[in-house]
This record gives structure tokens, C-alpha cells and sequence, in this order.
């Protein structure tokens, strides 16, 4: 999929929104990249600049149906251990 749009009067430095993806075009285990070529007005950059990867993960909330900590006995010094299962 590919998605582009132009922006225009920005400083450098200034992060400006160029395009909106909507929730409809992500799927889980997408592996998404920004590309970005800089132009002046006159004429482009020599080179795309590449984000790293942005993978989608799924946007459920899980539901906890279970939660332990493993301790019989503790005081104020000591470290609590515990575990959700879902």
C-alpha cells in the first residue's frame, strides 16, 4: 500500500502531518516505513530518508482472569513476585 502527500512552508526540524491511515488499511503484522525526500521548492533531495519498521499489534485489550503473587509471608524489604493469566 502506498500513501503519499506534499506539505508545504515547514522549518526544519518541525514535524509537520502530512497523511492520516486510518484504522481500515492496518492489519495486524503489518510492517510499516516512512519515506520522506526533502524539496526546497526548487528541486528534491538527493536521497529518501527511511524510518525503521513500525509493526501493528493488536489493539485488544486483554482480559485478566487470574492474578497470583507468590508470597506467603513478605515484609516492607522484600520484592513481591506475581503473574496475570488471561
Amino acid at each position: 500500500m502506498n500513501f503519499s502527500g506534499s506539505s508545504s512552508g515547514h522549518s526544519s526540524g518541525i514535524e509537520a502531518n502530512v497523511n492520516n491511515i486510518s484504522s481500515g488499511n492496518l492489519t495486524v503484522d503489518d510492517e510499516w516505513h516512512l519515506k520522506c525526500l526533502a524539496n526546497d521548492g526548487t528541486e528534491n533531495a538527493t536521497s529518501w530518508q527511511t524510518s525503521s519498521t513500525a509493526t501493528i499489534f493488536s489493539a485488544t485489550i486483554p482480559r485478566i482472569s487470574y492474578i497470583a503473587i507468590n508470597a506467603t509471608r513478605f515484609n516492607s524489604t522484600e520484592i513481591l513476585k506475581g503473574f496475570a493469566q488471561q
